[in-house]
């Protein structure tokens, strides 16, 4: 498991533990695009949410506490909307990546002999 932690921001202050992001999910390329496209806070509430996804096993050793619900607030004008597209762009591509993997997988135990 990576203990690293992966840089959403260019200044250390905003530095957010890799444990947070789904393991099987960490993508330093969507870190980056996530980075160009989004605010400090905005990419913090992402990866909250991008949490909710996280193995039982990861959320249990996260150094910081994954809450059940995250809450977007502000007012008109702030970027809730942006945000929230953001957590359903990363929902998706975590799940992608994991259905993809299971597919890989699918296939390599096929071309291997197995079922």
């Amino acid at each position: 498991m990576r203990n690293e932690k992966l840089s959403l921001e260019g200044d250390l202050k905003s530095t957010i533990p890799a444990q947070l992001w789904p393991q099987d999910a960490l993508s330093d390329p969507y870190f980056r695009f996530l980075q160009s496209q989004y605010d400090t806070p905005q990419r913090e509430a992402i990866v909250m949410c991008a949490s909710h996804l996280a193995s039982e096993a990861e959320k249990k050793l996260s150094p910081i506490p994954v809450k059940p619900v995250t809450l977007i607030q502000g007012p008109p004008g702030t970027g809730k909307t942006h945000t929230v597209k953001g957590i359903l762009n990363s929902w998706h591509t975590i799940q992608y990546q994991r259905h993809q993997a299971s597919w890989l997988h699918a296939v390599q135990g096929f071309l291997q002999g197995g079922q």
